[in-house]
């Protein structure tokens, strides 16, 4: 017999110089839920990693930076993949939409076309957005954190893994926000979203001091805001160059 991808023969069931099996298995739904899982690593460990995060968020995620990481799924399809499952269970409830409601603008009402478009994509693209204003928390939470040997790109590790149970703590709210007291999802929201994210970033950096939450809690506020006010510039340069030239 003679492999099909390299070319060299062999008579057992793979290949002894690429490892392509002799007989390649059919296409069913195992194969395409296996595909789909490996898109994202979920294979894995998924449930593990959102079990040790919130069990143990601050020791898991530096076994992860400094000792093993095999047992947690990767940082970056985490975010993605558990934005993905909120992007479509908010999106059954409506709370999809109003994520970024704080700054959201109606195209009919306003004469904008530039800023109404970045924010409909932010509002459609959690995962990107996240991996965004992720970014912008971790240069804070370097600045705020100097004293630890953390580099940038370790705590912004640290943040996906962060923002990924966030948005799995969204999805489970998400059936409150159709309720007729908007209340009870606000102090659902307060309690599960923002404050699993500034007990996450104490418990990884400073878990016995208080000063090391509060930091936490304003380097996760302010990222937000700088992330919004770089988005609500950029659209509003835009829409003024784009007047500009019109007029």
């Amino acid at each position: 017999m003679t492999c099909h991808n390299c070319e060299a023969p062999f008579d057992t069931k793979f290949c002894p110089n690429c490892g392509n099996p002799a007989i390649l298995k059919r296409i069913d739904k195992h194969y395409l839920q296996h595909e789909f899982l490996h898109l994202f690593h979920v294979e894995k460990g998924f449930l593990y990693t959102v079990k040790m995060l919130l069990s143990k968020p601050g020791e898991s995620i530096q076994g992860f930076l400094k000792t093993n990481r095999n047992k947690l799924m990767k940082p970056v399809p985490f975010l993605i993949f558990a934005s993905l499952i909120y992007t479509i269970i908010g999106g059954f409830f409506g709370t999809a939409d109003e994520t970024h409601n704080l700054v959201k603008i109606d195209k009919k009402s306003t004469e904008l076309a530039y800023l109404p478009t970045i924010l409909n994509w932010v509002q459609t693209h959690h995962g990107y957005a996240n991996m965004t204003v992720s970014v912008f928390i971790a240069m804070l939470l370097k600045l705020f954190f100097k004293k630890h040997k953390y580099n940038y790109f370790e705590i912004l590790t640290m943040m996906c893994f962060v923002l990924g149970i966030n948005m799995l703590a969204m999805t489970l709210i998400a059936p409150f926000y159709s309720l007729p007291y908007p209340i009870i999802y606000r102090i659902l929201f307060l309690v599960f979203v923002f404050g699993y994210t500034v007990w996450a970033i104490g418990r990884f950096f400073d878990k016995t001091k208080v000063l090391g939450y509060l930091k936490g809690a304003f380097a996760f506020i302010m990222g937000y805001i700088i992330y919004y006010a770089i988005i609500l510039g950029i659209g509003l340069g835009l829409d003024m160059i784009s007047k500009s030239i019109n007029h």
